[in-house]
C-alpha cells in the first residue's frame, strides 16, 4: 500500500485493535503508523503533567490508515506490531517499584541458564536500566532471533499494576523493523522469514497474555462468598488462614487448587506440569510456608503411614528398579501389591525413598478441614463440589439470573456448625459401614445418634415472624442424627431385632 491510500475523509475515524481468539488484542499499522491503543497511556501522562516529550513519536499522524492484523491482506508490508503481554519473574526483582504508564525497554539475556532465548524487561526511566523481569517464554522464543540479528527495536509501557504484589505485570510492547541500507539480499530474506514467523505466532494466538484460570477464579469466588456470608462461624485463625489465599501468587493458587481437586494424597513435584503454572517448585515452597501443603524432601524421613502413601506415586518399573538397587538382584515380582509389600519390608527404605521420588507434597490437614467446610457452606449439600463450576463453564448447565437475599443465618453460632459437621461425619461413617457390611459399627453409629438426639436441648419456639423457614432444620445436627437412626431402624428390622 502506498502512502496516499488513505485520508481523513475516507478513513475510519476510530480504530479498535483486532482480537485474536477472543483474548489477545493485537493492532498493526502500515508503514510509519503506531497502533491507536499505544497513544492512550501517553494521553494519560500528558494530563498528569508528565513528560509527553519522551514518547511524542507515538502520536498518530492525521492522515494515515491503520488496520487490524486479521483484516490486512499484505502482512509483509507491516513494519510495527503492538503486542499485549506481561512481565514475568517479578519475584526476583520485587525491590524495583512499578508505576502505571512508565516506559520500558528490552534486552537480550543469552547467558540465562534456564532459557537461552530469555529477554529482560528494563525500566527505561532509570539511568542504569533497572531490571523489572522477563518476557514470557513463548514470546521470547520468536522475538529473540530478531533482536539478536538487530532486525527489530522494541519499546513499550506498563499498562497496569497487578492485583498481587508478585503477579504478572500487564504491558504493551511495540516491535518495529529496522532498516539497514547495507544488508544483502540474503540478509533481507532471512530477516523477512524471522518477521513472518513472529507475525505467524501472533496470528495463531500463541502469545496470549496469561490470564486467571477459570478454576482459580471459581475457587476464589467460593472462598470470598463464604467469608462474606458466614464470617461469624470462623475463628480468628481460620479467618486469617482463608484470607491469606488471596495473597498467594497466581502460581501458588493454581497449584493448590490443582492438587486439592486431584486424587492423592501425595504428589511428586517433578511430575507436576501445568501450562498455566510457570514455576511449580517455587509455588510449592510458597504454599508450604503459607501452611497450605506439607512437603517431604530428600532430607526428611517419612513415617510408616507416610511411606505407604508415598509409594503410591511410584510406577511398577520404578519399584522394580528400586528393589534391584537395594537388594542387588532382579525381582520376580510383577504385581503392584507384591512389590509394595516387598518394599515396605526393607528397613533402609524410609531413608532412601525420597531420593527416588524427589520432593513430595500433599494438602495440609488444616487446609483440608477448612476447605471441606467452605465447600459445604457454599453449596449447602454434600452432593456438589468444585466440578459443579466446570459444568457451568462448559455450558452444560445454565442457571437463571437471580438475586440471593439472605434473611436468616443457617447456623446461628459456631457451635451449631461444629455439631452439624460432627453429625455429618457420623452419617458418612454409617454409610461406609453399611457398604462394608460392618454391623458392629452400624450399631455404634445408631447408638451414638440416639444418645445425641436424647441429650440435645429442645429450643423453645420464638416469634414465628423472626424464626427461620422450616427447611432450615435439615442443617441441624438433630436432623442428621435422625436420618442415621432411620437407617439403623431399617437394619434392625431386616435382622428382626
Amino acid at each position: 500500500m502506498n502512502s496516499n491510500t488513505g485520508s481523513s475523509k475516507d478513513s475510519t475515524p476510530a480504530l479498535s485493535s483486532g482480537s485474536l481468539h477472543g483474548s489477545l488484542d493485537i493492532s498493526k499499522t502500515l508503514n510509519r503508523c503506531m497502533p491507536s491503543d499505544a497513544i492512550l497511556p501517553n494521553i494519560k501522562i500528558a494530563e498528569n503533567g508528565d513528560a509527553v516529550e519522551k514518547d511524542s513519536s507515538c502520536m498518530l499522524p492525521t492522515e494515515t490508515t491503520s488496520v487490524s492484523i486479521d483484516a490486512c491482506t499484505d502482512v509483509d508490508s507491516s513494519t510495527k506490531v503492538a503486542v499485549d503481554t506481561v512481565i514475568v519473574g517479578r519475584r526476583f526483582h520485587e525491590n524495583v517499584e512499578l508505576q502505571e504508564g512508565v516506559v520500558i525497554t528490552v534486552s537480550r539475556d543469552p547467558q540465562n541458564a534456564k532459557d537461552s532465548d530469555a529477554i529482560k524487561v528494563l525500566y527505561a526511566g532509570s539511568e542504569c536500566g533497572q531490571m523489572l523481569g522477563y518476557l514470557p517464554r513463548e514470546l521470547a522464543k520468536v522475538l529473540a532471533p530478531l533482536l539478536d540479528a538487530h532486525f527489530v527495536e522494541c519499546k513499550g509501557f506498563v499498562v497496569g499494576l497487578p492485583e498481587q504484589q508478585l503477579g504478572d505485570v500487564p504491558i504493551q510492547l511495540t516491535c518495529e523493523k529496522c532498516n539497514n541500507d547495507n544488508e544483502t539480499y540474503s540478509d533481507l530474506i532471512h530477516r523477512q522469514s524471522l518477521w513472518e514467523r513472529f507475525l505467524g505466532a501472533i496470528r495463531n494466538g500463541n502469545l496470549q497474555r496469561p490470564s486467571s484460570a477459570r478454576y482459580q477464579a471459581n475457587f476464589n469466588m467460593m472462598i470470598t462468598d463464604v467469608m462474606a456470608n458466614h464470617t461469624h462461624l470462623s475463628s480468628d485463625i481460620e479467618t486469617s488462614f482463608l484470607g491469606s489465599f488471596k495473597s498467594l501468587s497466581n502460581d501458588g493458587q493454581r497449584l493448590f487448587v490443582r492438587i486439592y481437586t486431584r486424587k492423592g494424597p501425595w504428589f511428586r513435584v517433578s511430575s507436576i506440569s501445568y501450562r498455566e503454572i510457570s514455576d511449580v517448585e517455587h509455588a510449592a515452597m510458597e504454599l508450604k510456608l503459607a501452611g497450605y501443603i506439607y512437603m517431604l524432601s530428600c532430607t526428611d524421613v517419612p513415617s510408616e503411614c507416610e511411606m505407604e502413601e508415598i509409594l503410591d506415586v511410584l510406577s511398577v518399573p520404578e519399584m522394580k528398579e528400586i528393589l534391584k538397587d537395594l537388594l542387588k538382584v532382579n525381582t520376580s515380582c510383577t504385581r503392584r501389591p507384591e512389590l509394595l509389600s516387598t518394599l515396605l519390608s526393607i528397613t533402609a527404605l524410609p531413608k532412601k525413598i525420597l531420593k527416588w521420588t524427589g520432593n513430595c507434597i500433599r494438602t495440609s490437614n488444616m487446609a483440608d478441614e477448612l476447605l471441606w467446610r467452605v465447600q459445604r457452606l457454599f453449596f449447602l449439600n454434600g452432593d456438589q463440589d468444585l466440578s459443579s463450576f466446570l459444568l457451568v463453564d462448559l455450558g452444560l448447565v445454565k442457571f437463571p439470573d437471580y438475586t440471593c437475599n439472605i434473611c436468616h443465618r443457617i447456623f446461628k453460632e459456631r457451635n451449631d456448625l461444629l455439631e452439624y459437621e460432627e453429625a455429618i461425619r457420623v452419617a458418612q461413617l454409617m454409610d461406609e459401614s453399611l457398604d462394608n457390611d460392618n454391623m458392629e459399627m452400624v450399631s455404634r453409629c445408631a447408638d451414638l445418634s440416639e444418645n445425641r438426639v436424647c441429650t440435645m436441648p429442645t429450643e423453645e419456639d420464638s416469634n414465628l415472624a423472626e424464626s427461620p423457614p422450616s427447611f432450615y432444620s435439615c442443617f441441624s445436627s438433630t436432623w442428621v442424627y435422625s436420618k442415621v437412626l432411620t437407617l439403623g431402624v431399617s437394619v434392625y428390622e431386616r435382622e428382626r431385632r
